[in-house]
């Protein structure tokens, strides 16, 4: 005999599992129940391969952006040397005149200042903007998913009210308990981002 299930989480489907046994375990419900638990356990391993891919992939994007980010303060850094060495040159030029001269060395460290400022402002906005669109990201395609697995948990549950299997129980629970810790690590994203996204509870 044979027994077949569709290797499937949430409503992503990964393939199909068949296995070839005697014809008495085949039609063994025990035998049945721990090939399907079996499946699941599969299911859920491919589904964490999938989760960490897609983490891999945020983060090798966030450094791409590091990187970026890094380019512009240097190129910014860059532009104030520049602006400082022609102020001295100035000064430099001036120095027949002390008047001048201090005017000169006043207006440079005003400049110097406000252009430090907007800086550091244009990074943080920089980096804030990016951080909580990749938040977005994330929120948007892990928590859709989470939804259907947690109103899934929630109907078997309500169905299995009378049901005394614990070890179907047990894996009930586990999905839930799952789901909530995966809800507080995108919650945790969204928050160190700023993002306000409605949460899946």
């Amino acid at each position: 005999g044979r027994l077949c299930i569709r290797i499937e989480y949430g409503e992503q489907v990964y393939g199909i599992l068949v296995v070839a046994l005697p014809g008495e375990y085949a039609i063994d419900i025990e035998e049945q129940e721990l090939f399907v638990e079996m499946a699941g356990d599969i299911a859920y391993a491919l589904h964490g391969i999938e989760v960490e891919r897609r983490r891999q992939a945020v983060e090798a994007e966030l450094a791409t952006l590091n990187e970026e980010l890094e380019q512009k303060v240097e190129d910014r850094s860059k532009k104030v040397e520049d602006a400082r060495a022609e102020a001295e040159k100035r000064v430099e030029e001036l120095s027949r005149s002390q008047t001048a001269m201090l005017y000169m060395v006043e207006d440079l460290n005003r400049q110097s200042a406000e252009l430090k400022n907007a800086q550091d402002r244009l990074v943080r906005s920089e980096r804030l903007a990016a951080l909580g669109e990749l938040a977005g990201v994330v929120a948007h395609e892990l928590r859709n998913p989470l939804a259907i697995i947690k109103s899934a948990a929630y109907f078997l549950n309500e169905r299995m009210a009378g049901v005394s299997d614990e070890k179907i129980l047990r894996h009930v629970q586990i999905i839930d308990a799952e789901i909530d810790v995966a809800d507080k690590i995108i919650g945790d994203v969204l928050s160190f981002a700023s993002v306000k996204e409605p949460n899946i509870m």
